[in-house]
């Protein structure tokens, strides 16, 4: 897969590392195994760009980062969704009939029961 620069105002600011992945399952397995979890204090809400140089980001900050990276490298567009998730919120990425949870690296059939905000 081809390094994407991404520019503000026509200058180069960063690029994205040159990732392995040619569907949404590899690139959550991605953000899984290169994305360290960690607690958000304050409900701080990280940009995709922070979340890679960070290398770390909490479930929110994971699956938007999931969703940006779908969208600028394998062209898909899924959304993000939160759950109800052992009495709390979770975050996960929901496309065609399925979540990718980048905080766990699994992939679930969706179940709108567990849908926290429709």
């Amino acid at each position: 897969m081809a390094l994407l620069v991404l520019t503000a105002c026509g200058k180069p600011q960063y690029a994205l590392p040159d990732i392995e992945a040619e569907s949404i399952g590899e690139m959550n397995i991605w953000v899984w195994r290169n994305i360290q979890f960690v607690e958000d204090v304050g409900q701080y809400t990280q940009t995709p760009y922070e979340t890679l140089i960070l290398r770390t980001g909490d479930c929110e900050d994971q699956a938007r980062l999931l969703v940006f990276l779908s969208e600028e490298l394998l062209s898909i567009y899924p959304v993000m969704v939160t759950l109800w998730h052992y009495g709390g919120g979770h975050t996960v990425v929901e496309y065609e009939g399925n979540w990718y949870d980048p905080s766990y690296g699994t992939v679930t059939p969706v179940d709108e029961s567990r849908v926290a905000f429709p």
